[in-house]
């Protein structure tokens, strides 16, 4: 990720903005899911990453926006 975020400073232009959308490790779904796919050292990376591309000032935050979607399923299959 860090790559990536070097690339998108490189090529963003003056004044130009990156939306970058990070999901929340947390919640129900989550529960779930890390039963088969734990995310939750690569996701904290990620987090970090960002955190410090903001630090360096590579990039500044213009916003933190959280919310919440809602995922239902008929069955487990």
């Amino acid at each position: 990720m860090g790559k990536a975020l070097e690339e998108i400073h490189r090529v963003l232009r003056p004044g130009g903005l990156a939306y970058i959308f990070e999901p929340v490790y947390a919640g129900q779904f989550n529960e779930i899911l890390r039963l088969f796919n734990d995310e939750k050292e690569v996701r904290q990376a990620a987090f970090d990453t960002l955190k410090d591309a903001v630090s360096r000032g590579d990039f500044a935050l213009k916003d933190e926006i959280f919310f919440q979607s809602k995922s239902e399923f008929g069955t487990f299959a």
